[in-house]
């Protein structure tokens, strides 16, 4: 068998990363100056016990999945209201987040980060900046937030899954089986509940991508810091935080009827996306694809 071996960036990232959380955990959860960089613009949240779905994008696939991800929310006919933040959008597109609620029927409100990255914007900081933000998204909601990419369909009620969560504070699916760190969590669907022990573990995970998204990105970092906090706060024993292992049916990739979410992550899955959307009846489902 031949032997994996990552990038030299890769395995820096590792690297700096296992430090940082070898650290005690009062220095590791506390939002450094680097978090400074994302002040928020917009409306966030209000309180809802039923959760809030909040996921994040750039303008274009707003405009490519945004509107599917709402509707499709809206007509799972959970009560969750929605969030969506947009990182590099205008006034206008603001807007246009806050008025598919009103078109679909769910409360929706949206944000923008002030972050002036240029080139550091990438798919690897799009796909990592929502965790920056869930300590913020926790704090301003009161309430359990379901963090999703946004090229999923919701297809049944959360209302029943959440309210079984209620007793962890942090909901992860899991993978023991993959022998690589980057690979031990799946981040399409991670829940955290407003309970102090899941402010400070998506603290510690918010302060730590938010120093490595200070730098130019040729990897995807998400996975390994959502694993790595999870593997401390495990070690630390339950008083620390209290972890669900999430299943399948919340992050299917296989497009399973019975499942509560589909999930297009991958390229290879964006057709069964769409042909998910246009035999729902999604209002987006005829978009070109890109």
């Amino acid at each position: 068998m031949k032997l994996y071996i990552p990038p030299p960036d890769l395995l820096r990232y590792w690297w700096k990363t296992r430090k940082h959380f070898q650290q005690p955990l009062e220095v590791a959860a506390c939002a450094g100056p680097e978090l400074q960089r994302f002040r928020l613009e917009g409306d966030l949240p209000c309180s809802n016990g039923f959760g809030v779905f909040f996921t994040a994008c750039d303008s274009i696939y707003f405009e490519l999945y945004a509107s599917n991800y709402v509707e499709s929310i809206a007509a799972s006919g959970g009560r969750q209201s929605v969030h969506l933040h947009i990182y590099d959008s205008s006034d206008a597109q603001l807007a246009r987040a806050r008025a598919l609620g009103h078109r679909h029927g769910v409360a929706v409100t949206a944000t923008r980060d002030s972050v002036q990255a240029g080139s550091l914007y990438s798919a690897y900081y799009f796909a990592a900046g929502r965790f920056v933000l869930m300590p913020e998204l926790l704090r301003a909601s009161r309430s359990p937030v379901v963090c999703t990419d946004i090229d999923v369909l919701v297809r049944r009620s959360f209302d029943a899954s959440v309210a079984a969560l209620l007793s962890h504070d942090v909901s992860l699916h899991l993978r023991p089986e993959s022998s690589l760190p980057w690979r031990k969590v799946l981040a399409s669907t991670v829940i955290g509940m407003p309970t102090d022990a899941a402010h400070a573990y998506f603290g510690c995970v918010a302060s730590t991508l938010a120093e490595i998204l200070a730098a130019p990105l040729s990897h995807h970092v998400d996975q390994i810091i959502l694993y790595l906090a999870y593997r401390q706060y495990r070690s630390m024993g339950a008083t620390a935080a209290r972890f669900a292992t999430m299943q399948k049916c919340m992050v299917d990739w296989d497009f399973e009827e019975a499942s509560l979410v589909w999930n297009a992550k991958g390229p290879q899955r964006k057709d069964a996306y769409w042909a998910a959307a246009r035999a729902a009846g999604l209002e987006q489902s005829g978009v070109a694809q890109r």
